[in-house]
């Protein structure tokens, strides 16, 4: 799960927060963070999506939700794999 949107900084070349998803806080970026994250004075909250960008999402560049659907139950993977003609 994305928690964060990162940057790298310029000059110092490390990774910086640039904004904190909705729900998520500064705390819980740093402990799971495996590095020294750059975390300036203000962190704005990430812009959701908007209705037009989710629906090109879905029905342009991941149609097959391979990469934007949340974790399912097998059963419906298995609708998936026969929708697309695939054996199990």
């Amino acid at each position: 799960m994305t928690l964060v949107i990162t940057v790298f900084e310029p000059v110092s070349k490390r990774m910086q927060l640039e904004s904190v998803h909705p729900g998520v806080t500064v705390e819980e970026v740093k402990a799971k963070t495996g590095f020294d994250l750059l975390v300036p004075s203000t962190i704005p909250q990430t812009v959701p999506p908007t209705p037009d960008q989710i629906r090109l999402l879905r029905e342009r560049i991941d149609p097959e939700c391979e990469y934007l659907a949340p974790p399912q139950p097998a059963a419906r993977k298995n609708q998936v794999t026969a929708r697309r003609g695939l054996e199990l």
